[in-house]
């Protein structure tokens, strides 16, 4: 669809809209899913396009462009990260992931359990069922407090990993309350002696798992069913190790798009017992760049690098309550050293995939549009290998 000319691709479409009742449109980015799509008519642009159902958009792959693309300025997901006007953040998690449940303790329950922990550890889509997966959650932690840094002391100070980590632990984690029952700063392990995971546990009467963020450093086997996973804390380089389930931390790293480190590992863990490591008890990989910054494909490490390289402000956005004009479409990230500000986009998938292709062209003309509150910059990553020049910042 992408090589027809654009009067014979419009009429294509316009026979699929008429016929939305006798046709069934569907995409097929992740197998076994069968997402269903429809084509939507703009009356502004007397234009026809694909469009996925807001309800459905979390199923679509994350490389998949309808993915987390939605022209609704309300989706039914929004609750899950719930920022209040006096900056605290409601979130919304999945109970098995933090909450201890102490009648499975057999080990043919464990072993069930650690199945499902590892089916909620790839899927990493961002919300089901209106709730966050592990690796959303700890993704948007992680981009907030770049965000926040970028904001508040860009300017200034160039922030590293160390700082981004800073940030995290002195004040993004102080404002987030999970599932309205504990605050994230009570339940977050983050250095000293292993010991803490036990004091936290206790502190809450044993009925929720503590939650780390660690950087990444190896994992190695133990044995055929456990692995030992190092972990540092990129303020203080102190080291931990915890025992997780070969499987579990297996998968999880086959299954992640972006194949080179560093990465962030996000998860919750319990005491193993005395002089016995903490046992993992779910984990999500998160990859980043060395400054900090989530991304999400090789190509967008590549744009981020060389942002740091080049000291640019730039925000990584994780939510568009903040940009209304955005109609709910989130971007690649956000010059704000730019006059005006600069939505970034960057497409890295073949020309072959023409759902893809759909969406970027709607995208290309949805955020070209926004002047003159918004200035728009992207890559076409699949077709130069070169990045484009970046838009001029003021002074």
């Amino acid at each position: 669809m992408e090589t027809m000319p654009e009067p014979q691709r419009q009429s294509l479409l316009k026979k699929w809209h008429q016929q939305k009742n006798e046709i069934a449109l569907v995409c097929t980015c992740n197998p076994p899913h069968k997402i269903s799509m429809t084509v939507a008519y703009y009356e502004e642009f007397d234009k026809f396009s694909l469009r996925t159902y807001p309800s459905q958009k979390h199923l679509h792959s994350k490389w998949c462009f309808f993915y987390g693309g939605t022209y609704n300025k309300k989706n039914n997901h929004e609750s899950s990260w719930e920022e209040m006007d006096n900056g605290n953040i409601s979130v919304k998690l999945f109970e098995k992931d933090f909450k201890n449940q102490k009648h499975q303790k057999n080990e043919d329950v464990q072993k069930t359990k650690i199945h499902q922990n590892l089916s909620s550890s790839l899927h990493d889509s961002g919300t089901s069922k209106g709730k966050l997966t592990l690796y959303e959650f700890s993704r948007r932690l992680l981009i907030k407090s770049w965000d926040d840094f970028i904001f508040f002391k860009g300017r200034n100070h160039y922030p590293t990993l160390v700082d981004v980590y800073d940030q995290l632990v002195r004040y993004t984690i102080k404002k987030v309350m999970i599932n309205r029952v504990v605050s994230l700063d009570q339940l977050m392990y983050f250095k000293g002696k292993v010991g803490k995971i036990y004091i936290i546990e206790k502190q809450h009467n044993f009925k929720f798992f503590p939650y780390f963020l660690l950087k990444y450093v190896k994992h190695e086997n133990k044995d055929k069913n456990v692995a030992q996973l190092f972990l540092q804390n990129p303020l203080t380089s102190e080291e931990v190790v915890f025992d997780v389930d070969r499987i579990l931390i297996e998968e999880c790293f086959k299954k992640t798009i972006v194949k080179d480190g560093p990465y962030m590992i996000g998860g919750f863990v319990r005491s193993g017992g005395y002089e016995k490591n903490p046992i993992v008890h779910q984990i999500a990989v998160i990859p980043i760049n060395e400054h900090g910054v989530v991304v999400e494909s090789s190509y967008e490490r590549r744009f981020y690098d060389k942002v740091c390289e080049e000291k640019r402000l730039v925000q990584r956005i994780y939510d568009t309550k903040y940009h209304p004009k955005w109609n709910g479409i989130k971007p690649d990230g956000l010059f704000i050293d730019t006059s005006p500000h600069t939505v970034v986009e960057i497409f890295g998938i073949s020309e072959s995939m023409e759902y893809y292709h759909e969406a970027r062209k709607l995208k290309i003309e949805h955020f070209s549009r926004l002047q003159p509150h918004y200035a728009f910059w992207y890559w076409d990553a699949y077709k130069r290998n070169d990045i484009p020049a970046f838009p001029l910042s003021k002074k």
